[in-house]
């Protein structure tokens, strides 16, 4: 009972967290957070290490209520029942570098969802370099496009070990100089940022709607974990191609509207070139010198070109499969392929071995306080 309490005074807080949130805006003056909860209603009924936890995220936490407000976007985009289900999972951020998100079951079966702060980082570093490397590189002459292709490989090697390793990198992992984005790529790079955290929220929540009915259905006709990651796919993608005209980015930037279509197909391009990574970690380590994860288990999971297959059939057979689009979507996947191939080919030749700080310790990128995470809230702050 003392369980379930808990979790419902987690349910009620993460809600006013996010309501907290979009009053924040309007004011010219925070105030006292402390003040500003006693003046709220509930906070009585609250136990002091949630009122803690509360106050913390308040002034730490700043991901966090960024992901309550994308999962609340991404909720507008299921039917009333499944919203009338999903409302009352807690979901919310842990602060590590792992760039991935789970469904995590509590004690007392419960279940809550989980981001983690690499994998929100992870998806608003990459989303610029996709959209530098398909909406940039269009406009240059065919040499530079190339040269941008080439500098886009060494970012995406860096961000990806930033998440993957503990060691400190040399240089940047942002365009600068001559390729440094312009505003309109910014807002891009925003819009496709906030559009695939919203396909990973939807993910998860397939999971949660797969374990609601996977009772009955477990004994009918059993599926395999694969199946259950692209199904979980499936009714997410499935959520965005209904929702594009009701989303509420599109109403504000209508000319984001392919990158929310092929949002799902960008995510899953930015998981081939992390999985790759990962399945030739004991390579990589040996190479660089860095200490990627080795042996990781992909057992459970459909390859990375099967997700893709299945996300390019759901496109095809909506209304939003237009030439334009579907031309996007596999130039957004084939860029990612030719990054990872610039990499291995620069990692043969030792090209990269430079960009590993030996014996020095990774300054791990804090969600509150890293310049991404300040140049993500400040991106997604023009979209309010």
């Amino acid at each position: 009972m003392a369980d379930r309490e808990k979790l419902q005074a987690q349910i009620k807080a993460r809600h006013s967290l996010h309501e907290l949130q979009q009053s924040y805006p309007a004011r010219a003056n925070r105030g006292n957070i402390e003040e500003e909860l006693k003046a709220r209603q509930w906070i009585s009924d609250l136990s002091e290490e949630t009122k803690a936890e509360l106050v913390y995220a308040l002034n730490n936490g700043s991901l966090d209520l960024v992901l309550r407000r994308v999962a609340d976007e991404a909720l507008k985009l299921t039917s009333e029942t499944e919203r009338s289900v999903l409302k009352q999972i807690p979901i919310g951020l842990v602060d590590t570098t792992f760039p991935y998100g789970e469904v995590r079951v509590l004690e007392n079966e419960s279940k809550i969802v989980i981001l983690h702060t690499g994998m929100m980082l992870l998806i608003n570093d990459f989303a610029d370099l996709v959209i530098a490397g398909v909406q940039t590189a269009s406009r240059l002459p065919r040499a530079e496009a190339g040269l941008l292709i080439v500098s886009l490989s060494r970012k995406a090697l860096h961000i990806a070990l930033m998440f993957l390793s503990s060691y400190e990198l040399k240089g940047s992992p942002f365009l600068i100089g001559p390729y440094a984005p312009d505003l309109e790529t910014r807002i891009a790079g925003g819009c496709l940022c906030n559009y695939i955290e919203q396909f990973c929220v939807l993910h998860e929540y397939g999971h949660i709607l797969q374990d609601a009915e996977s009772t009955v259905a477990a004994a009918q006709a059993p599926v395999t974990l694969p199946e259950h990651e692209l199904q979980a796919d499936a009714w997410a993608y499935g959520c965005i191609l209904k929702g594009v005209d009701t989303a509420q980015y599109v109403k504000e930037f209508p000319g984001s509207r392919q990158w929310l279509v092929i949002a799902p197909i960008v995510f899953v391009a930015i998981s081939l070139f992390v999985e790759n990574i990962l399945r030739r970690a004991g390579w990589i380590c040996a190479e660089l010198g860095v200490d990627v994860p080795t042996g990781v288990d992909f057992s459970s999971y459909p390859t990375t070109a099967h997700r893709y297959s299945h996300a390019m059939q759901n496109l095809t057979n909506s209304a939003e499969a237009t030439p334009q689009t579907m031309a996007i979507a596999k130039a957004s996947w084939d860029l990612v392929g030719a990054m990872w191939s610039l990499c291995e080919l620069g990692i043969k030749e030792g090209r990269y071995r430079e960009i590993v700080v030996k014996n020095s310790p990774h300054k791990r990128r804090a969600g509150a306080d890293s310049p991404v995470s300040r140049l993500l809230r400040s991106a997604k702050a023009l979209f309010r």
